[in-house]
């Protein structure tokens, strides 16, 4: 992250110690966990996506966007834990707007759970496309505002959870503005 030349080793190293003051990394009892760097560099990491989404949600609350929604797909078929893990990646709920058909030319056809969790996706899409307030089984995906990013966690259970990304993106553009550098993008400013 801290590729400009400009930066000298001394700029790195207050650069370095201030992402490491945020994000806690080497503080209190779970600093002496063996993987306590592993899982900082990983929140670390991980939050750039994050900080990303909540910088366009900001921009496009800027530019006057009222009705922002937003869905975290959780679900990984059973089939497929084994080869990626618990974790869906990027793109996986595709499977369920697309047509689990094209994943499962091997003979597996759409299970109970496979079929639940498609309708529970495809609700808050028909929902939302018809100028409703996205939606699915009854409840109902809460906007955005510039206090809370309440989202829905989609899997065989929809569940609204809620993420205050915004001290994130904020730490991230007062390091940019600070360094005329944005970190993230990896960009001068």
């Amino acid at each position: 992250m801290l590729v400009n030349p400009k930066f000298n080793s001394t700029t790195k190293e207050t650069i370095i110690n201030r992402i490491f003051d945020f994000y806690q990394v080497g503080v209190g009892a779970n600093a002496t966990d063996p993987n306590h760097y592993f899982y900082k560099y990983t929140e670390i990491f991980s939050i750039i996506v994050k900080t990303a989404i909540g910088t366009e949600i900001e921009a496009k609350s800027d530019l006057g966007w009222e009705d922002q929604y937003m869905y975290v797909f959780n679900y990984v078929r059973p089939q497929d834990r084994n080869l990626i893990g618990n974790s869906p990646g990027h793109g996986y709920e595709l499977l369920y707007l697309c047509g689990l058909n094209i994943y499962t030319t091997n003979g597996n056809s759409n299970t109970t759970e496979d079929n639940l969790v498609q309708s529970n996706l495809a609700q808050i899409f028909v929902s939302f496309i018809k100028g409703q307030n996205p939606s699915t089984n009854g409840l109902s995906i809460p906007k955005i505002t510039a206090n809370s990013i309440p989202y829905a966690l989609v899997s065989t259970d929809v569940t609204i959870g809620t993420t205050n990304i915004k001290p994130v993106v904020d730490f991230w553009k007062q390091l940019a503005a600070d360094y005329q550098f944005d970190f993230l993008q990896q960009i001068n400013l």
